[in-house]
């Protein structure tokens, strides 16, 4: 027998060293992921005009479609005058991001903390209270002060992604920076992002999660780069890393995704109960 003739191939060489092409999602698939969560979080990261706001329309859609219902739904936004999330009702939207609108999410997580406070004390199933599934948007909110992670506001956005799970409540963010991110991605489930003209923020993108083999190394670095940007495809292509289910995987075809969406305008519908649309009279 030759020496050699046992040896892999240099095809099985390419496999070993190439995780392939990443899986090609929709927006229904990432929305099905993310139906598996009791209560979750996702960051939206791209420059402007990527598509944080389209695609996060199609989530909203895609979830509803699905059957899964929010019972309180608020936005926080930049752009509020634009009218950028007509299916949630204008009566829960507000403008603007600082510590004043951030004590509507302080009041918030403390009502939600006061009926699971009220539950654990209950004897009887009839004496509980709902503990109502809420979801809060923050969308291009830099703050009047410029600053997403300072001042007291930065302790709520804090709070949305470390308690927020406990207590019933999804947070998305979608912002034109990752500056922060570390500070809550070990409690974020999805990281979506468009690929950033800057190299080191591809490369912050990488290291702190494209990097699941052991070793580590330069070829492995680079074949995660090569992994990362085949993942975001075209113009409006975004990649997806499911960060809630990355953990023990070895490849990175197991959890980093490229995603679109339709381009179409999504269809006209509402979130959250009834009532939302007949206090404000929105519908």
């Amino acid at each position: 027998m030759s020496e050699n003739e046992n040896k892999p191939t240099i095809d099985e060489i390419e496999e070993v060293l190439d995780d392939g092409e990443p899986i090609e999602v929709d927006i229904r698939d990432v929305a099905a992921r993310y139906m598996e969560l009791e209560s979750g979080s996702m960051y939206v990261w791209g420059r402007r005009r990527s598509g944080k706001t389209h695609m996060v329309k199609w989530m909203l859609y895609s979830l509803t479609q699905m059957g899964l219902e929010f019972d309180l739904v608020l936005l926080f936004s930049g752009t509020t005058c634009k009218d950028q999330f007509p299916m949630i009702s204008r009566s829960f939207q507000y403008e603007g991001w600082n510590n004043e609108s951030a004590q509507v999410i302080d009041r918030l997580i403390a009502r939600q903390r006061e009926i699971l406070a009220h539950n654990a004390e209950c004897t009887e199933e009839s004496e509980k209270r709902k503990l109502g599934r809420c979801l809060v948007i923050l969308d291009d909110v830099l703050g009047s002060d410029g600053q997403l992670w300072q001042g007291k506001k930065a302790g709520t956005l804090s709070s949305l992604f470390f308690q927020g799970r406990h207590h019933s409540i999804d947070v998305w963010l979608l912002t034109q920076t990752m500056s922060g991110f570390r500070r809550v991605m070990s409690n974020s489930d999805l990281l979506v992002s468009w690929r950033s003209n800057s190299a080191e923020q591809r490369k912050e993108i990488r290291v702190a999660h494209c990097t699941c083999e052991e070793g580590g190394g330069v070829e492995v670095g680079r074949r995660a780069e090569s992994f990362l940007e085949r993942s975001w495809k075209g113009k409006h292509g975004a990649s997806v890393i499911d960060l809630a289910g990355s953990h023990s995987k070895h490849s990175l075809k197991e959890y980093v995704f490229s995603c679109t969406c339709p381009e179409d305008d999504v269809p006209t519908f509402g979130v959250g109960p009834e009532t939302h649309w007949t206090v404000g009279n929105d519908v």
